[in-house]
């Protein structure tokens, strides 16, 4: 498949819009590519302006034949992680995993989910 402008148009990036007090607008941000942003006053309008500056972001770099981050896939992913601590907390764990009867991966797990449901609060 050519990776055209029609290509990367399909790719379902991820957009960020936060307000900012600094320029008193909604500041729209592509995750996988942070140095595209756009704006606007509203959320759908600073949505709507964002994914044209992706487009020209795009141009920009097929032009120049700069390369373009594409969007991660699930997929793309086996769900294992190589993790290191510390002695001490790996103890930890296991004293815990065994109290409670789970598996040290469910306690990772229940503290992973409960990192993302506080951040995304």
């Amino acid at each position: 498949m050519k990776k055209d402008l029609n290509y990367f148009s399909n790719l379902p990036y991820s957009f960020k819009i936060e307000w900012s007090d600094v320029n008193a607008c909604y500041i729209a941000t592509v995750e996988e590519i942070p140095e595209c942003q756009s704006n606007g006053n509203t959320p759908d309008e600073a949505l709507y302006m964002i994914k044209d500056a992706l487009k020209s972001h795009i141009c920009c770099c097929l032009h120049f034949g700069d390369s373009i981050p594409e969007p991660v896939k699930v997929v793309d992913y086996k769900g294992k992680i190589h993790f290191r601590t510390t002695p001490q907390k790996h103890y930890l764990l296991d004293k815990q995993a065994k109290i409670s009867g789970e598996s040290i991966n469910t306690i990772i797990n229940t503290a992973i989910d409960r990192y993302f449901n506080a951040t995304q609060a």
